[in-house]
């Protein structure tokens, strides 16, 4: 499901330096197999639904047990030791777990000149990537020169992933790749296995210090019906050593149930960003959320069964941010940013005329009528809702788009 951005990056060609169009794309979605039997501790081999895309020997993943394999036969993977340690027996487990599939499991950048991978990163490199990415990357000019720097992708675990662009990678003319100087990693893992995949992509917006902030959310669109329930995150990316986790993250759950629609809540200065659990139970993030003129806008889908209602009620959700205060400001989210019809005063989240699934948030700017906001919805509604925008704003006379390599 993973759709390319295209970008330009450098590459040191023998002494050389060359630009080279790309599309950056992750590797997309497979079902993952699982067992059809139960199994027991330190079993030598496993039943399951499907064995493909799986290398003949390597690691199964089932949740957070990991092991090694070295054989397979009929969709059976053999030849799993009986003892050893712990990253390389299984313990007990049930037929209908799930194993990691290892497809989709990877980042590639694809010359489109050539219609060749100029450079990847998979599971089999780094083990860390033990997630399919669905999911839209996102590209980052950090200086404005016109080439990529950074890409940043969430896996359906939860896992931020930056991608590193900056320096001219490496290029071996004779393989047609890039060898040396990229490199990505994962800025943010959550503390346990979370309750509902990530599917929807992310939007990436700056503060007045420069950092890089990254919006993205949980729903299972495979499962829009089932009962687990969201969580939207907002991660400040300082480069960290090792990822952050949840306990880096202050917890703002309690602001999507604030009565007063007029609250902030700040962000300590040692955390890196902010979490909120839905407010309604099974009440999911289907569409990646977008940052506008400080204002934060996702949309969600709550689960009922009403069939005249598009199944469930669509939502969407409108809070203020301050990425434009003087930096070393704290970081807060939380006022209402929307106008609901009937009530007082900007309010956070309005219900979507007719329900269903809605679309992400598209903004669309008029120099005359300033800025709206359309939502979309399973259920054949589309909604126009104004929102504040920008005193003044550049208005586009003309534009030309060229690739040439």
């Amino acid at each position: 499901w993973s759709k390319p951005v295209v970008g330009k990056v450098l590459l040191d060609d023998n002494g050389v330096t060359k630009t080279r169009w790309v599309a950056f794309v992750g590797g997309g979605y497979a079902t993952s197999p699982t067992l059809t039997a139960n199994s027991a501790a330190k079993t030598s081999s496993v039943s399951v639904t499907s064995t493909e895309g799986f290398p003949p020997s390597g690691t199964i993943q089932i949740g957070n047990d990991i092991a090694i394999y070295t054989g397979m036969t009929d969709n059976v993977l053999t030849g799993i030791p009986t003892s050893g340690n712990k990253d390389e027996i299984l313990e007990a487990h049930t037929a209908g777990e799930t194993l990691t599939s290892p497809l989709g499991r990877g980042f590639y950048v694809i010359d489109i000149l050539l219609g060749k991978v100029l450079w990847r990163l998979e599971a089999a490199t780094d083990s860390n990537m033990g997630y399919p990415f669905p999911s839209n990357p996102v590209g980052v000019d950090s200086d404005s020169d016109g080439y990529v720097n950074y890409v940043y992708n969430v896996d359906t675990g939860g896992q931020l992933w930056r991608f590193d662009f900056q320096a001219k990678g490496t290029y071996d003319s004779s393989s047609k790749t890039v060898t040396a100087n990229w490199s990505g990693k994962r800025i943010f893992a959550p503390s346990s296995p979370p309750a509902e995949p990530f599917f929807s992509g992310l939007d990436v917006a700056i503060d007045s210090a420069l950092n890089r902030w990254i919006y993205f959310g949980s729903g299972d669109r495979e499962d829009p019906l089932g009962t687990g329930t969201g969580i939207l995150y907002a991660i400040q990316d300082k480069n960290p050593n090792s990822p952050y986790d949840d306990a880096n993250l202050e917890d703002f759950s309690g602001l999507l149930l604030d009565t007063d629609q007029t609250t902030f809540d700040t962000m300590a200065k040692t955390k890196n960003g902010w979490f909120m659990n839905m407010p309604n139970t099974k009440e999911k993030i289907l569409a990646r959320p977008v940052v506008f003129n400080d204002q934060l806008f996702f949309t969600s889908f709550e689960p009922t069964m009403n069939l005249c209602g598009g199944g469930g009620v669509a939502r969407l959700y409108g809070l203020r941010l301050n990425l434009r205060a003087a930096a070393g400001t704290s970081a807060a989210v939380g006022a209402g940013v929307l106008d609901v019809t009937g009530l007082s005063g900007k309010q956070r989240a309005l219900i979507v005329q007719g329900g269903g699934i809605a679309s992400n948030p598209v903004i669309s700017m008029s120099q005359n009528q300033g800025a709206v906001l359309y939502i979309g919805t399973t259920n054949s509604s589309l909604q126009a809702i104004k929102v504040d925008s920008p005193s003044a704003f550049k208005k586009l006379k003309s534009w030309k788009e060229w690739i040439a390599q």
